[in-house]
């Protein structure tokens, strides 16, 4: 299964990959790999792929590490369907994430939760959109004020 690189590539991320692989030409050689690969005998599936979440069944005769094309970034979670952890890093060169998986039909959820910061930014966003609004809306119902206001003294004066 292929799907487009590009769209993960963030420099920041990248401090594990090799340089020459963060140019247009190493960016096409990534995208030209599977989505999920491992280095010898084996199948693997996927079944969700998304930016926090890829969801793969494995098969494999022994334990293998499974390379999956997005850039690792600290905080990957993998798990078994049954709720073992599996070991997950940067793989050497590229700086892909990869996950040792145990030999045989594994079900595997690989998972970067939300951490404080990001959700903290969130917040402070949600408060400054609210701030803003606020002073938005207090802003029109002073102009709307004066406007109204201002009407029938205006009137006033042609009338006289």
């Amino acid at each position: 299964m292929i799907r487009p690189f590009g769209d993960t590539l963030i420099a920041v991320w990248a401090r594990w990959t090799d340089p020459v692989l963060l140019t247009r030409q190493g960016v096409a050689r990534m995208d030209e790999q599977s989505t999920i690969r491992e280095g010898l005998r084996g199948e693997v599936s996927v079944e969700r792929w998304g930016s926090r979440e890829i969801s793969f069944t494995s098969d494999t005769q022994s334990d293998r590490w499974l390379i999956a094309r997005r850039l690792y970034y600290p905080g990957w979670i993998a798990t078994t369907e049954t709720g073992r952890v599996l070991p997950v890093g940067p793989s050497s060169g590229t700086g892909l994430i990869q996950v040792k998986v145990p030999g045989g039909i594994n079900k595997v959820h690989l998972v970067l939760p939300w951490g404080w910061m990001e959700k903290l930014g969130m917040a402070l966003t949600g408060l400054c959109g609210l701030m803003a609004s606020a002073l938005l809306l207090s802003g029109l119902r002073e102009r709307f004020g004066k406007s109204t206001s201002s009407v029938p003294e205006a009137m006033e004066g042609t009338a006289a």
